[in-house]
């Protein structure tokens, strides 16, 4: 795979990540207010985590590193418009 394919890729995996998390924390609010039993809610919570915990642990496609970086500098992860560690802009193609 060439690097232009590897970084087309790894970015779209961070577009189904995103969209992965607010879908789910949109459903888990709707689950709030439709099955309001304590094992459901549970439920939705764990599944509501472990999406958040899979668009955290992206990678960034230049230096392999977490992109989201430190989450202590920024309370709004998910709007990050760089990696938190090299600094490649969001949907960067190499050049």
């Amino acid at each position: 795979m060439d690097e232009l394919a590897r970084y087309r890729e790894a970015w779209q995996s961070r577009r189904t990540r995103l969209f992965a998390l607010v879908a789910m924390i949109v459903a888990f609010c709707m689950l709030l207010h439709v099955w309001p039993e304590p094992i459901v809610i549970g439920a939705g919570a764990v599944a509501t985590m472990a999406t958040a915990w899979w668009f955290a642990v992206f990678r960034c496609p230049r230096c392999n590193e977490h992109f989201m970086g430190m989450l202590t500098n920024d309370v709004a992860f998910w709007r990050r418009e760089r990696c938190g560690r090299c600094g490649l802009p969001v949907n960067t193609m190499p050049t």
